[in-house]
């Protein structure tokens, strides 16, 4: 007679092992398995009855080959060979579960290592469509956003062209932008046709260089002040002689505008000039008209207040002579 109580003892702590180990991997959200170095079937999980329909204890002693459709396994089985030569396998695709449902999994093939050698495999297979789906949305609304973007960017594009037309190509007018520093940032066509000064060699330089272009310095204490009364009141607005690249005048009647964000936040300035020379000397001739007329009356009324005097003087002759 031999004593197997020990012998016994242990069977049954594996059996409780074994079905403890199957109760936890039959609650795991995901399909788990085992697969040795001949790619057998040695351990499933309940999961596999509810994806694929497949009973675990059916499964567990069969080859993969024989559990899973044609074309499944001529995919699998490149990435089971390769994981069974030491190499894990992660890949992400789309399986048909056994109601006909199209799911989209992660799946792990990891060596199972020991003692140097491979002895089989773990798998592991999660669904993942809900990701899926989310990253698929989320790659819709973003090729929608992209979309809406574009369009507004073409809109604003088109936008900008029209501006920059009219602004290239006022004749009496001419407009330039500066940041709030009053560094110059945008010398457009009108600009550069009215003041004869190219983009080159305006932009990047402090406004005050139009005031003074021998003494910039000097300038920019003007430009300064004029900036200031254009941030603290919104605009501000100036008539004077404002002479040219080449030396010639002409006199402008100039707005200074304050640029300002939703925020409030002074972003920069934007000037307006136009050439008022015209209408200046029309109005200078018409005030040296004026005065010379003025003057004409000023020495004839002198005339004839002098005609009167002698006109009284000769009266008063005839008057005193009669009597």
């Amino acid at each position: 007679m031999v004593d197997i109580t020990r012998r016994k003892a242990a069977e049954t702590a594996l059996r409780d092992s074994q079905r403890f180990l199957q109760t936890i991997t039959d609650h795991v959200p995901g399909l788990i398995a085992y697969v040795d170095d001949r790619l057998v079937f040695r351990f499933a999980n309940a999961e596999h009855l509810r994806v694929y329909g497949m009973d675990p204890q059916y499964i567990v002693g069969r080859h993969v080959s024989e559990c899973i459709r044609t074309d499944v396994w001529a995919e699998t089985r490149p990435r089971m060979e390769a994981a069974l030569k030491g190499q894990p396998q992660h890949f992400e695709t789309w399986r048909r579960t056994a109601d006909g449902h199209e799911i989209f999994v992660s799946v792990n093939y990891m060596p199972d290592m020991n003692e140097g050698r491979i002895k089989g495999l773990f798998v592991q297979i999660i669904d993942i469509t809900e990701r899926k789906r989310i990253e698929e949305r989320v790659i819709h609304l973003n090729e929608e956003l992209e979309q809406r973007i574009s369009e507004r960017s073409a809109e604003l594009l088109e936008s900008e062209q029209r501006f920059r037309l009219m602004v290239d190509n006022l004749r009496d007018y001419c407009i330039f932008f500066m940041d709030a520093d009053g560094i110059i940032t945008d010398w457009t066509d009108s600009a550069q046709r009215m003041d004869g000064y190219s983009p080159t060699q305006m932009v990047g330089r402090h406004y005050g260089v139009l005031f003074d272009p021998v003494n910039p310095e000097h300038g920019k204490v003007s430009a300064n002040q004029m900036l200031r009364l254009a941030a603290s009141r919104g605009q501000h607005e100036l008539h004077n002689w404002h002479a040219r690249k080449d030396g010639s005048q002409y006199w402008s009647h100039s707005v200074l505008i304050a640029l300002r964000d939703d925020g409030g936040e002074l972003r920069g300035f934007a000037k307006i000039n136009r050439d008022m020379t015209d209408a200046k000397r029309l109005d200078d001739l018409m005030r040296n008209i004026n005065d010379e007329l003025e003057n004409r009356v000023v020495e004839r009324t002198e005339q004839l207040l002098a005609a009167n005097k002698d006109l009284e003087s000769f009266s008063y002759s005839v008057s005193h002579d009669l009597r």
